[in-house]
């Protein structure tokens, strides 16, 4: 009796071991295909560049912000000038933006150490030359409208009667 009831110990423990490393296949195999439907979206990248003030040396400052930065999820390159002060960032922005990278860096040591400064994005660089021009179809406007102004006043003032004149005299009287 105790043969039989060892042996059925075994066979269910076996059993146990077995549907367990099933599922676990399964679960992994689902999480392959999660990752592959969210990584269909396709890279996009951009250059980040900044001056960090703070750094002592080339090995220790310099290799521990570059090492820190290429970590990041997202990074493609990551280099820091140490004589210029600078560092160029190459990521992908459907992961990161600038503001974690300068976070990143700032943070770094104690978060008192590094200092950013003079932050530069390829990717923003789209959005300065749409302000840009609207800035400047804005100001032609202005221009075109203190032009009409002016010659409005030099008509007046020339002493042709114009209706926008008789209008402008009798809102004065």
């Amino acid at each position: 009796m105790k043969f039989t009831q060892t042996i059925a110990a075994i066979a269910l423990t076996t059993l146990m071991m077995v549907s367990c490393k099933k599922e676990a296949t399964e679960n992994t195999e689902n999480a392959t295909a999660t990752t592959e439907h969210t990584q269909d979206q396709p890279a996009q990248l951009a250059t980040a560049s900044f001056t960090v003030e703070g750094m002592h040396c080339e090995v220790g400052c310099a290799g521990h912000l570059e090492k820190k930065l290429a970590k990041l999820d997202g990074v493609q390159k990551a280099e820091i000038d140490f004589e210029a002060k600078k560092a160029t960032i190459e990521y992908d922005t459907n992961v990161l933006s600038p503001e974690i990278l300068v976070q990143t860096v700032e943070n770094a040591a104690d978060g008192k150490t590094y200092k950013v400064s003079d932050v530069v994005n390829t990717a923003d660089k789209a959005m300065f030359f749409n302000k840009d021009k609207k800035k400047k179809k804005a100001k032609k406007e202005e221009e075109k409208k203190a032009a009409a102004a002016s010659e409005e006043k030099k008509s007046c003032s020339s002493g042709e009667k114009k209706a926008c004149c008789a209008s402008k005299k009798a809102e004065t009287l």
